[in-house]
């Protein structure tokens, strides 16, 4: 009768089963492999719950205390995307504060190197020393990913708020504050610092004026060139030119550079005179105050738009580009940073009037086409652009605030008014014109019956050379308006009269706006101003008129 192998040993084969030596092999390989698994589960299981393979091996206050710490973590994340649901512009208010941001900052990294230390004392708990080399090389490497499954999402977290920190502190001054006004004007400068020229010339030059409530914005565009601009009474600039800027090459792109050159008699003591004077100079030829300015270098400009993935626009003609013979297409371009900027500077067969509309054009696609994850994935390398090409005085107060108006703005609606030629003559502008154009888009007259009638609203009044809002001097009319609208009209021999183009008399050419960029004044003549193309002055739909996607 054949022997009977014991019972251990039944797994070995025929010939070695009367082998102690490899019975015992077999046996300490079978509890390694099930040791291995321990420590890789356990690790795993610190990584998705933190205390759970604390609490699994026993280890019941470690494994307590590193749970509740875990909960209090996802807690506050939920919380802050409840928050963000409920109420983002609270929530990317606290990303525009410098405290909140260096807390987010640190705490990202402390979180991921205890989540990771976590992840190690986890696998700890399975006994790894005790398996053999190969597989405790194994194991090293799956924990050293596990780790940086945490650490590495942390470290990227902590540098965006350490870049968003930077640029906060950087660009923004921390100054006091009072409240906002209802309507907020913003001024939108664009130097251009080139190596052929002194100082900075401010060549794009254009207001925004933000209704805080609603976020409707009007954009209101001056030309580089305009001369003869006012300062406001009692200003240095204004002692020196009492009747505007008016010298050889004084034109609106030359203020800021002039205050810089003459800093110690006209603004002593101020750490940034230029876009001082500027805001001054604005301010007096429109009519309005200027309460913050923000100045990008053009060259710049590029890098912003690369951060951003590009821009949609649509190109109304062929535009030459740069020295080589290089076109940009007509039609819809998705334009990178150097096309972009060439697209706005761009002098090649156009005039400043048609590169002021290619620029606000651009404004407006960055405005709408900038979503938040492009923003998000390119963060750190448009916050390192701006913090180099953007100057500012918003104070960093009130940019909670302005966080809660940006967001509306994008939403709403954004017109833009060209004070450009024919409707202004750059060398000789009728300021008291504009300043009635800016009053009109910003508080446009309601449609009355009498208005549709062809009937002034609010009544004629004569007197001082004034009829129903158009002023009469020197032979000239210029400026009437009817039921809110502005009528065209055509000069001759110095005085101008109506030229039927569907509008009554007293005007500039092609004049039929109001603030909302709609026909609501009277008409008269043969065709009606609705048919009518936008004219200079006109507030129009930024959308409409770049027709950007």
């Amino acid at each position: 009768m054949p022997q009977q192998r014991p019972t251990h040993q039944r797994w070995a084969a025929d010939s070695d089963w009367n082998r102690p030596d490899l019975d015992r092999q077999r046996w300490e390989a079978r509890r390694r492999g099930r040791r291995f698994r321990r420590v890789i589960v356990f690790a795993v299981m610190s990584l998705v719950v933190p205390g759970s393979a604390h609490l699994l091996a026993g280890r019941t206050r470690a494994g307590t205390l590193i749970l509740r710490c875990y909960l209090v973590v996802v807690g506050f994340a939920v919380a802050l995307a409840v928050l963000g649901i409920v109420d983002h512009a609270r929530l990317l208010s606290l990303a525009v504060q410098p405290t909140p941001l260096a807390i987010a900052q640190y705490s990202a990294i402390l979180l991921g190197l205890a989540w990771a230390v976590v992840v190690v004392s986890g696998a700890l708990l399975g006994q790894p020393q005790r398996l053999d080399l190969g597989q405790r090389r194994l194991v090293a490497t799956i924990v050293l990913v596990l780790c940086l499954a945490v650490v590495l999402p942390t470290v990227t977290a902590s540098r965006y708020a350490a870049a968003q920190r930077d640029l906060i502190t950087s660009v923004f001054r921390d100054t006091a504050v009072g409240e906002l006004p209802d309507r907020l004007n913003i001024l939108l400068l664009g130097g251009d610092s080139a190596e052929d020229r002194s100082g900075v010339r401010t060549d794009s030059v254009t207001l925004a004026s933000v209704d805080r409530e609603t976020g409707d914005t009007v954009m209101f565009s001056l030309p580089r060139n305009l001369q003869k601009v006012p300062f406001p009474q009692g200003s240095p600039l204004h002692a020196r030119f009492p009747a505007g800027f008016d010298c050889d090459g004084c034109l609106l792109n030359a203020v800021y550079t002039y205050a810089v050159t003459n800093q110690k008699q006209l603004f002593p003591g101020v750490i940034d005179p230029g876009p001082q004077a500027v805001k001054q100079a604005v301010s007096a030829a429109l009519g309005i105050p200027v309460h913050y300015y923000v100045l990008v270098n053009l060259e710049g400009f590029r890098g912003i738009i690369d951060a951003l993935g590009g821009v949609t626009i649509r190109v109304e003609r062929s535009l030459p580009i740069g020295d080589k013979g290089h076109v940009l297409q007509a039609g819809v371009q998705h334009l990178n940073g150097y096309h972009a900027l060439w697209y706005a500077r761009s002098r090649a067969d156009s005039d400043d009037y048609q590169r002021m509309s290619r620029q606000r054009c651009v404004m407006g696609a960055l405005l709408h086409q900038a979503d938040p994850m492009t923003v998000l994935r390119n963060y750190q390398e448009l916050a390192e652009s701006t913090k180099h090409l953007v100057a500012t005085d918003i104070p960093r107060d009130v940019l909670p605030e302005l966080v809660d108006v940006a967001l509306r703005v994008k939403s709403a609606k954004v017109t833009n008014v060209q004070f450009v030629p024919p409707y202004v003559v750059t060398a000789n502008p009728d300021y008291g014109l504009i300043r009635a154009k800016v009053a009109g888009a910003l508080n446009p007259a309601p449609v009355t019956a009498s208005a549709t009638a062809g009937e002034p609203a609010g009544g004629e009044q004569t007197g001082g050379g004034q009829t129903g809002g158009g002023q009469t001097g020197g032979g000239q009319t210029g400026g009437g308006q009817t039921g809110g609208g502005q009528t065209g009209g055509e000069q001759t021999g110095g005085e101008q009269t109506g030229n039927g183009s569907g509008s009554t008399a007293g005007g500039t050419p092609g004049e039929a706006s109001t603030g909302a960029g709609s026909d609501s004044g009277g008409q008269t003549g043969e065709s009606g101003n609705q048919a009518d193309p936008p004219a200079p002055g006109d507030a129009v739909s930024l959308s409409d008129a770049c027709q950007y996607s």
